[in-house]
């Protein structure tokens, strides 16, 4: 039986042998493969699935057939790993084709145009290092750092398919010794082997990226630049709103004491008539006189001019009368 864990391409047979050898759950969900992938793989493929309860059967011990895979020169014979694994999971890479990382630059290129590749890249090393710009290093992959831009980058061979492609089905990839070199992030260029090899396109690979980096930094500044406007203007509308509220505080505090300056006018009016009319009609007794001097003490008190302390109306609030 094949080992899945190395397999790049698997025929037919051998993945007809596979989903009858365990249940396809449980053989998706060991090789991070995509169970609806695979179905629909061996649905082109014509090949046969267990029915329902069919591993269920086997494990009771009964004795169950299963269905026979037809000869069928017509369907596709084989189908790469790629094509059915689940998304983001790691396939082997294609032979011939290496990728240098970690502690070394990013290139993935075959062991034919690696020499070719290292010189390319040390040549543009120096040359941007001339140049005042710097190279740098994290987590397997290779930056370039150009006016505070830091770009992503490596060399890569071009490859091509070796056979027929369809929805369900990956041809193998096959080295073409054409070198390129990619940029990812930003804008995400590429510069290939072409009517110019890579090496004659070396100065307006360089030019390009500058003048892009100067571009890139001139957005960053200003975008910067506008986010320090825009917090000033934050800044500024935050001190507005407060100042406005407390200004309409104190406004608020103003009309209150001038209704409250009202009334106790209105109060000592009427305390004032109240004792007019009393001495005018001699009816002036020791208990009124008594009564308008309490009324009197309190307009004092309510009076926001001479708010006047009393201990009995300590705790009230004036303005919620």
């Amino acid at each position: 039986m094949m080992n899945i864990s190395s397999a790049d391409i698997i025929t037919r047979e051998e993945l007809y042998e596979l989903i009858w050898k365990e249940p396809i759950a449980v053989f998706t969900r060991k090789n991070e493969i995509s169970e609806y992938a695979l179905r629909k793989a061996c649905k082109v493929m014509k090949i046969p699935t267990p029915k329902a309860g069919y591993w269920e059967n086997i494990r009771l011990g009964k004795k169950i057939s299963r269905l026979s895979l037809s000869q069928d020169p017509a369907v596709i014979s084989y189908i790469t790993l790629s094509s059915i694994k689940k998304a983001g999971t790691n396939t082997p890479r294609q032979k011939n084709q290496q990728t240098t990382t970690n502690h070394a630059f990013d290139i993935r290129v075959s062991e034919p145009l690696l020499e070719r590749a290292v010189r390319w890249l040390n040549y543009f090393i120096e040359t941007v290092k001339a140049r005042n710009h710097t190279i740098t290093q994290n987590n397997g992959s290779t930056y370039i750092v150009i006016y505070g831009q830091t770009i992503k980058f490596y060399l890569r061979e071009l490859t091509k398919t070796s056979g027929p492609k369809s929805k369900w089905l990956n041809a193998p990839l096959v080295p073409t010794g054409l070198l390129a070199f990619k940029v990812d992030g930003y804008w995400g260029k590429e510069w290939r082997d072409g009517k110019a090899s890579l090496e004659e396109q070396f100065i307006s690979i360089i030019e390009e990226l500058e003048l892009k980096a100067r571009s890139l930094q001139e957005e960053s500044a200003d975008l910067e630049t506008g986010k320090i406007a825009a917090k000033e203007i934050a800044k500024n509308a935050r001190l507005k709103k407060m100042l406005v509220e407390k200004e309409l505080e104190a406004f608020k505090q103003l009309l209150q004491r001038a209704e409250r300056w009202q009334k106790a006018q209105s109060l000592r009016d009427y305390i004032a008539q109240l004792k007019t009319n009393a001495i005018a009609a001699n009816e002036m007794t020791p208990e009124l006189s008594e009564k308008i001097q309490w009324a009197e003490e309190k307009a004092d008190w309510y009076d926001p001019r001479t708010n006047i302390a009393d201990e009995l109306f300590a705790a009230i609030d004036k303005d919620s009368l």
